[in-house]
Parts: C-alpha cells; structure tokens; sequence
C-alpha cells in the first residue's frame, strides 16, 4: 500500500511566506524559508568565517575550483570530436591538464587559449590552454604522440608530420631572412 507524505503549511518567522512542510521535518524544521535562513546563518560571523575558510578558491560548497568545470569540458570536447572523426584517445585527465598547460612545442608561446563551456549564468572562471598536436597523424591522442601546440601552429601544421612542418618552416625563414641582405626586404617597405 502506498503511503502519502503529509505536509503542514507555516509560515517563514522573517518574510511571512508560507513554507509547505513534510509532516516529519516539523520537529528539524527552523522556522524560516531557503532564503531568510541563509541570510540569518550569514549574520553570524562564527558560520562566515568557517565558511570562507573551508572553500576558499571556490565558489560555493559544491563546486568545482575555478576553471575546473571549462577544463571537465575542454577534454570532453576533444574526447567526443577524436570519437567523431575515429581517432583512439588515450590521455588522463592528468596528462590532458599537463598538456595543455605547456607552452608550444614548435614557438614556444605561453597558453593563451581561454575555453569557456558557453555563455552561462552560473561562471565558473575560463580554462586557459594551448591546444593538443598529434606528432604522427596517423596515430591516436597518445602520450609519446602528442604535444602542446598553439592554435597557429596546430593550423599551420594540418596533416603534415612534424619533421615536414618544421622543414617549411626552415624554408621559410631562410628565403625571408638568411638569403637577404640586410635590410633589403624589410618588413613593410617595397
């Protein structure tokens, strides 16, 4: 047989609002709503300090630190985009974070990718990272075939392997600067 839950009607002690009770919560019931309890425990600078002290870095009792959850999101991301395109993935989330937070393997720039899981109202701090190059493309996400690489030189870079990008950028740099003599072709100037 199914029992129902009884419930008394009261009244907030603060704002006067009716509060819809279950009948065997009466007795830990505190006498006010969700909203004037947590102003009344604020007032009481013993609860502010514990609690300040207790989640200091993050935004409340059961978050995740700042940037964590656009960090959750950022390997989520890249887990579903190489299950799209059938790509083995194989990094912890240590190694992911470890990643991402190193500076470009090819030009050495300092992460400066800010990820954000979208334009929520409850903001829970960016996720700054550089992206993820596979050495090999014919190979998976893999530890020994990956490496930090910024957005332009994971572009620039496509489908080539690494010993072949690097020898277009030799090329590159020795047509623009070794083979001129100085100043002949300065930037901006004809």
């Amino acid at each position: 047989m199914i029992q129902y839950r009884k419930y008394v009607i009261r009244q907030c002690k603060t704002c006067k609002k009716e509060l819809k009770i279950r009948n065997d919560y009466i007795k830990i019931h505190t006498g006010f709503c969700r909203n004037c309890r947590k102003k009344k425990d604020w007032e009481n600078p013993k609860y502010r300090k514990y609690m300040s002290e207790s989640h200091k870095g993050k935004k409340s009792g059961r978050a995740l630190p700042i940037g964590e959850s656009n960090f959750n999101n950022l390997l989520y991301t890249y887990k579903k985009s190489a299950e799209k395109r059938g790509i083995f993935f194989d990094l912890t989330n240590e190694q992911f974070r470890k990643i991402t937070k190193q500076n470009c393997h090819y030009c050495g720039k300092k992460p400066s990718q800010i990820h954000s899981a979208g334009k929520k109202k409850r903001f829970n701090g960016y996720w700054i990272h550089n992206g993820i190059d596979r050495i090999d493309d014919n190979r998976g996400y893999i530890f020994s075939n990956v490496v930090p690489a910024c957005k332009r030189c994971n572009y620039s870079k496509q489908g080539m392997t690494k010993d072949v990008f690097l020898e277009m950028v030799r090329e590159i740099y020795l047509n623009h600067y070794e083979n001129d003599t100085v100043g002949s072709r300065a930037i901006g100037t004809k």
